[in-house]
């Protein structure tokens, strides 16, 4: 192998950039460029689904969606799983409520056997919830097929 000091100069430029760029690129996936920064919130569904509100509180969750999906649509029931709930569950109960398109509406989810959706308290930042939105589109032939929307909700805990 040749001597590093006897390489022309345009080598070790790039040796020596490639060298940084790889460092640089390790550093962002192991996370160490901000470590005293927080991760953010978010709610997100792969479909036309939007979160515009959430509150996960010691008590309950209250979810603000709007309807994207381009037709109204008959929301059945949501549902929301996470190690972050007494239960692990907590529900909509059966609604068959009309969710027009574009609009906005609010949901209340209540634990499985009908009392509050009580808090957890799991010792982490940020808790994840798996959010199910289970719904019929309204006015076609299909209205009583149930479709399902799957979202995530990731949040810092509730403020005891």
């Amino acid at each position: 192998m040749e001597d590093f000091r006897k390489q022309p100069a345009w080598v070790k430029v790039v040796i020596l950039l490639g060298s940084a760029a790889l460092i640089a690129i390790l550093i962002s996936i192991l996370g160490l460029l901000n470590p005293g920064k927080e991760p953010l919130d978010e709610c997100d569904f792969p479909v036309r689904v939007n979160c515009f509100s959430y509150d996960v509180s010691l008590g309950g969750i209250e979810l603000g969606l709007q309807n994207g999906l381009g037709r109204d649509v008959i929301v059945k029931e949501i549902t929301m799983l996470s190690y972050a709930m007494e239960g692990g569950e907590c529900t909509t109960g059966e609604i068959n409520r009309l969710f027009p398109n574009g609009k906005l509406d609010t949901f209340s989810l209540k634990g499985m056997d009908g009392g509050g959706c009580i808090y957890r308290e799991t010792g982490r930042k940020m808790n994840r919830y798996e959010i199910e939105i289970v719904y019929g589109v309204k006015g076609t032939e299909d209205e009583r097929i149930p479709r399902t929307a799957i979202g995530n909700l990731l949040t810092v805990p509730p403020v005891s």
